[in-house]
């Protein structure tokens, strides 16, 4: 249910400069629990939609740095590598 919420405040709300840190606070606090090895987190969700909507931001690739080497949620970290090395590839702003 939490994951709905982030995406719904994502797409609804993107242009609202509070969902930028609610989106952060999400992707690095949220206490979901997972229970299946396919399910989609509330706080990947968030890190998908920062990632979706505000690329350009310096804090962004500071979070997937944060993310990608100390995240406890092995699945978040490698989602984060991923998305780094994408970033990489192609740099923002091009």
């Amino acid at each position: 249910m939490r994951r709905a919420v982030v995406q719904e405040i994502a797409k609804g709300w993107n242009d609202d400069p509070q969902t930028f840190d609610f989106l952060c606070d999400r992707a690095i606090q949220d206490p979901f629990k997972l229970t299946k090895s396919w399910e989609t987190t509330p706080r990947q969700t968030a890190l998908a939609a920062i990632l979706q909507y505000y690329r350009d931001k310096p804090q962004t690739l500071e979070l997937l740095e944060t993310i990608a080497n100390n995240d406890l949620d092995e699945k978040l970290k490698e989602f984060a590598k991923k998305e780094l090395a994408k970033l990489n590839e192609k740099p923002v702003g091009t």
